[in-house]
């Protein structure tokens, strides 16, 4: 492989432990699971790297613009969303004036599509939503929230609710491919109707 050895060591340490011992340990001989053969690769691709993503941001090893600056990759590690502050992870997701606002934009949007009305904590942004209300799981969007965020922050984009709309369709199409693929297309219309 042609990449910096830190970037490959980065990959194969962000997946769990439990992931690492299965791809160690010889797969038993089961009967054929045609759920696995079914799944595109893109589907498989996206779905790791969200629960990447989120190892990523639990165990803060992100790449932000403080951590960038630190190793001479980054000119600057002033936040390139407000231009206010030091870019650490906290900063990125939490205190940052364009993240806080587009929380309250998220909010509102979910209110007006569920009639839910929600605040985020600092834990569910960080760690998603684990409250039990009538739509929880569809609330772990959060996860595809800060994907957005730290993309918008990578690439240096506008950080608005209609970046993160855009997202959703894709994420949408992944999740209705996997719930076909197990059979689950009545619950995935279910749990997402809203937002089809």
């Amino acid at each position: 492989m042609k990449v910096p050895f830190t970037i490959y060591y980065g990959l194969v340490n962000a997946f769990p432990k439990n992931w690492k011992a299965c791809l160690k340990n010889p797969i038993p001989n089961f009967t054929h699971d045609t759920t696995v053969n079914t799944l595109r690769s893109n589907s498989i691709y996206s779905s790791l790297l969200n629960t990447i993503h989120q190892y990523k941001v639990i165990h803060n090893v992100l790449p932000t613009r403080i951590t960038l600056y630190r190793d001479s990759i980054s000119e600057s590690p002033i936040c390139n969303l407000c231009n206010a502050e030091e870019q650490t992870l906290h900063h990125l997701l939490i205190n940052c004036t364009l993240s806080v606002d587009f929380s309250i934009l998220f909010q509102d949007w979910w209110y007006q599509n569920t009639n839910e009305t929600i605040t985020l904590s600092i834990g569910h942004i960080l760690y998603g939503w684990h409250d039990r209300t009538k739509h929880w799981q569809v609330l772990n969007c959060l996860l595809i929230a800060k994907y957005c965020i730290f993309c918008t922050s990578l690439h240096g984009d506008v950080l608005d609710l209609q970046n993160f709309l855009s997202f959703i369709p894709g994420k949408l199409e992944i999740l209705k491919e996997i719930a076909t693929a197990k059979k689950a297309i009545p619950k995935f219309f279910c749990t997402w109707a809203f937002l089809i």
